[in-house]
């Protein structure tokens, strides 16, 4: 029996590296890998559907599965950061270093307001330190994502105060005209990389990140996989397989990380270990059960944050056969 040909385009992670390669399969799928920038794989799967398997941001699939987009979530989870530590401030704004509630009344850039990074940073702030999204003004530097199945462009919740994109937020940070920019990684060159003029909100980000997953066992899923529904529909078993190839290739990954650590990394050995102390054996796990938190907790923020109107039982959400796993 042939084997079911299916496109996919993703990031080379090196957890999906040996799928990319070959060196794991799906049973009976034949995945032809696209390599793309990731906000070209975006654009193409937002504007047109191109590929039956991608990357996709997660705070955008949660927005467009409601509205009938031809695809479902493989609980596969790519990027994964505690974006909110790596929100920038400028000195001298009145925010102080590891005081997140002086947020409230500034004024705060943010590259898209709808991206995944910038919903868990307001979320995690809002929870667990008080910085409530109304009590900012907003700069945001891009315009807003075409999202499948939007009728009308999106429209902040009530009281929340946005300066309408382009807004160039490197230039207002150094000008002084914004005080904080929400960031997944405090920049480590140009202008915002001067420590003396802009620090990270959290001086030591990483002992924050491990405090915050020690009370909730919260890791930030930023990126899924999604499958194309009809495919799914046509072909029940896709799920399985791809998900028992994604799992296996994260095994041969971690396992030969643990192995042989990378060499570019001095004290890798060292930081390994202390990630499987505070993590466990598998941060990246993938599956339902591993990741329920997760994905609980990305839904209700974006029902607090005005963006989807209501959190999806995960049957209207991932794609069928794997929510056992």
């Amino acid at each position: 029996m042939a084997e079911l040909k299916l496109t996919m385009a993703m990031t080379r992670w090196d957890r999906v590296e040996p799928l990319i390669s070959g060196e794991v399969r799906a049973e009976g799928i034949d995945l032809e890998y696209v390599e793309l920038p990731l906000q070209e794989i975006w654009r193409r799967q937002l504007q047109d559907s191109e590929f039956d398997i991608s990357e996709m941001s997660m705070s955008f699939t949660l927005q467009a599965i409601p509205l009938g987009w031809d695809y479902r979530v493989l609980p596969v989870f790519h990027n994964r950061t505690f974006s909110y530590v790596g929100t920038l401030v400028r000195v001298g704004s009145g925010i102080r270093q590891g005081h997140p509630e002086d947020i409230n009344g500034k004024r705060v850039g943010v590259v898209d307001y709808q991206m995944t990074a910038a919903l868990w940073t307001r979320g995690i702030l809002h929870h667990e330190f008080a910085v409530d999204p109304r009590n900012v003004e907003w700069f945001q530097g891009r315009p807003d994502p075409a999202i499948p199945g939007q009728t009308e462009p999106f429209r902040p919740p009530e009281g929340i105060v946005m300066r309408q994109p382009p807004n160039d937020l490197e230039r207002l940070m150094v000008s002084g005209e914004i005080d904080a920019m929400y960031s997944v990684h405090p920049p480590v060159a140009g202008p915002l990389s001067d420590r003396s003029r802009f620090v990270p909100l959290f001086e030591d980000g990483q002992a924050e990140a491990q405090r915050y997953f020690a009370k909730t066992r919260i890791f930030p899923a930023h990126h899924a996989t999604i499958v194309r529904k009809s495919v799914l529909d046509a072909h029940p078993w896709v799920a399985r397989s791809l998900l028992d190839a994604f799992t296996e290739a994260q095994r041969i990954v971690m396992e030969r990380t643990l192995q042989e650590p990378p060499s570019a990394l001095v004290f890798a050995r060292e930081a390994l270990h202390r990630q499987r102390e505070v993590f466990g054996e598998d941060p990246y796990a993938y599956g339902m059960e591993a990741n329920a938190g997760a994905i609980d907790l990305v839904q209700t923020f974006a029902l607090e944050q005005g963006m989807t109107p209501r959190k999806q039982a995960f049957e209207e959400l991932f794609a069928p056969g794997i929510l056992d796993n």
